[in-house]
Parts: structure tokens; sequence; C-alpha cells
């Protein structure tokens, strides 16, 4: 699962295997591994990949998104409260 290197930008709790540290670029094809095992895709975008983690949508509850579906949501929803506050 690792690839090896000693040298990285930041190092990620793997979460299979207690007090073990991978390098992110690991860590988020493990992420790719799960999501497509599961068969999780997003149902904003239509993908089954992300370079982060999965969200649940409250717009339709029991499904989940994307981490860039999530972020341009999130970004809207702020846009939409600022807008009604002025």
């Amino acid at each position: 699962m690792t690839c090896g290197t000693d040298t990285t930008s930041k190092w990620v709790n793997y979460k299979d295997k207690p007090g073990i540290k991978i390098c992110v670029s690991c860590y988020q094809k493990h992420m790719l591994d799960v999501a497509a095992a599961a068969g999780t895709t997003c149902v904003k975008c239509g993908t089954d990949a992300t370079s982060g983690q999965w969200y649940s949508w409250k717009a339709v509850p029991g499904t989940k998104i994307c981490k860039l579906c999530y972020q341009k949501d999130l970004r809207h929803r702020k846009k939409a409260a600022n807008a009604k506050a002025e």
C-alpha cells in the first residue's frame, strides 16, 4: 500500500493500521480505492473519484457528494447567507 518514500510534505495517519503514517499521495490513492470498492458516486457531478473525502449531502439525505462539489455548495450557501444579511 505504501510507496516507500521517507520524504513528503505531509504525512497522514493510516486509518486501517493505527500508529502507521503514510504519505499524502498514498493516502489519496487509498481513499480512491475505498470509494471505488464501495461504489460511491457523487450525486451532483457523477464522479466516483475524489482527492479527499466524501460528504453526506443534506439536500438529499443518504447520498454523498465529492469534495469539489461540497466546496462549491459551501461557497454558494455562504454567498446566499451574506446576501440575506445585507
